[in-house]
């Protein structure tokens, strides 16, 4: 971290995700890139969203939990880019689960491609594996 601000800031909105949270945080978690904060905002999650997030938070020091009213996803988002302290920032959902070099990728492709925004798709297991039968 430069300055003690990270380079990006990621931004997970969740509400009433306790059934795909632990696997999405913990592929966060893991990311090959280093440099970077998580932000969890609970969108008035009435499960064992805040349960998971809190525990979480005492095994990952990059984290920071945010609760605020049910307001969608877009509210969700927006106070997450108010609290962000990196210079770039990521959303992802909380049923995502990224690959280990997702940050490492995302973060590289504008100075490649001089681009200012980057996305990406997603892929399921289906999507893996058309994809690996079609590389043989």
């Amino acid at each position: 971290m430069f300055n003690n601000k990270p380079l990006i800031s990621v931004i997970v909105p969740i509400h009433n995700g306790e059934k795909w949270l632990l696997p999405t945080l913990r592929s966060i978690s893991a990311q090959t890139f280093m440099d970077f904060e998580i932000l969890l905002i609970d969108d008035g999650s009435i499960d064992n969203s805040a349960k998971i997030c809190k525990s979480f938070l005492e095994q990952e020091s990059r984290a920071k939990y945010f609760y605020k009213k049910n307001g969608g996803i877009s509210s969700a988002r927006n106070l997450g880019l108010r609290e962000a302290q990196g210079t770039f920032v990521c959303f992802f959902n909380c049923d995502d689960i990224l690959a280990p070099d997702v940050l490492s990728f995302l973060f590289a492709m504008p100075q490649i491609h001089k681009g200012d925004v980057v996305s990406c798709a997603h892929f399921n297991r289906l999507h893996l594996r058309k994809l690996s039968r079609q590389r043989k």
